[in-house]
C-alpha cells in the first residue's frame, strides 16, 4: 500500500513538472508572448493547437487521474470504519 502511494505521488510530482515545463514553452519565443505580457491573462492567448500546450493538457489530466484515487482512499477508509466497525 504505501508503494502504491509513493508511486502514485511521484507520478503526480513528475506530470506538474511537465506540465509547467511545457506551459512555459508554449509562451516564450512566440508571439503570444507579448499579448500575455500585455493582458497579464493566459486565459486570453490563443494556442491554436500548438504542440507543447497540447502536451501540457495531457499532462495535467493525466495527473488528475493519478492524484484523484489518492483522495477516495482516505474517504473510503473512514467509511468502512464508520460502517463496518
Amino acid at each position: 500500500m504505501n508503494l502504491t502511494i509513493l508511486v502514485a505521488c511521484a507520478v503526480v510530482v513528475i506530470m506538474y513538472i511537465v506540465v509547467s515545463i511545457f506551459g512555459y514553452l508554449t509562451v516564450v519565443g512566440t508571439p503570444n508572448e507579448a499579448l500575455l505580457r500585455a493582458t497579464s491573462n493566459i486565459l486570453e492567448v490563443d494556442y491554436k493547437g500548438n504542440v507543447w500546450f497540447l502536451i501540457s493538457i495531457a499532462s495535467l489530466i493525466l495527473s488528475i487521474f493519478c492524484c484523484a484515487p489518492m483522495c477516495f482512499l482516505c474517504a473510503k477508509d473512514v467509511f468502512e470504519s464508520l460502517y463496518y466497525k
